[in-house]
């Protein structure tokens, strides 16, 4: 009897720890709905109306004589741009008005930018975001029609 009293304890114990009811999600939070406005907790971007911690694509000038560029990118159904990363000493901005995104950014003193210097948070798949039109300019000012930045 007292083995059996020993062993309903532990099992009674298993039983009060357990989490076996639903779990609440709070938004925001990663795999939960977004908050207002789309917005998600630090490093987490919304798509489709959920958070997650999605992907960052490399944004590269296409020439090293690049100093600066202006970028309008394009989001596919499924695709959104949830942050653009400047890193590296580049200095930018960027506004997304949805499918469209417009970045603006320049090199750190006359130096190439950096291979990681821009970066695009998305979610959804890669091949949703396209570059659509861009305008890069060298050292001196003078537009370089060649450059042609792609995303990797």
């Amino acid at each position: 009897m007292r083995q059996l009293a020993s062993f309903l304890f532990v099992v009674s114990l298993f039983v009060q720890a357990c989490s076996c009811g639903p779990k609440v999600c709070a938004p925001g939070a990663s795999g939960c709905p977004c908050k207002p406005a789309d917005a998600c907790d630090p490093g987490l971007l919304c798509g489709a109306g959920t958070c997650s911690p999605g992907t960052l694509v490399t944004l590269q000038p296409g020439d090293p004589a690049v100093r600066g560029c202006e970028v309008l990118l394009t989001e596919q159904p499924g695709t959104t741009v949830g942050s653009v990363v400047f890193s590296g000493g580049v200095v930018g901005t960027f506004v997304r008005e949805a499918p469209r995104v417009a970045l603006s950014f320049v090199a750190p003193g006359d130096a190439a930018l950096p291979a990681s210097g821009v970066q695009v948070g998305i979610t959804g798949p890669t091949a949703g975001l396209t570059v659509t039109k861009s305008s890069c300019v060298d050292g001196n000012a003078q537009k370089l029609p060649n450059a042609v930045p792609a995303l990797r």
